[in-house]
């Protein structure tokens, strides 16, 4: 996945809001280019929930920088 802020390596639980469906990503690279996105997917994990362009939740689990970890 890419964001602009968080660390890279940030781990992060990405659930269309609609299907429910839930995948867990790394962030890997800086984006998204689009105004108004917070989070890019890639297209594997973006087919994993079934959403090409979707309404999203987002929890994160770990800080790449190791500063948080959810237990």
């Amino acid at each position: 996945a890419a964001q602009p802020t968080w660390p890279l390596g940030t781990t992060v639980q990405v659930t269309n809001r609609e299907t429910k469906q839930g995948v867990i990503v790394s962030i890997t690279d800086r984006g998204p280019f689009i105004r108004g996105r917070i989070l890019d997917l890639s297209k594997a994990a973006a087919g994993q929930i079934n959403c090409q362009l979707c309404t999203t939740t987002m929890e994160i689990l770990s800080y790449g920088d190791g500063k948080y970890r959810k237990e």
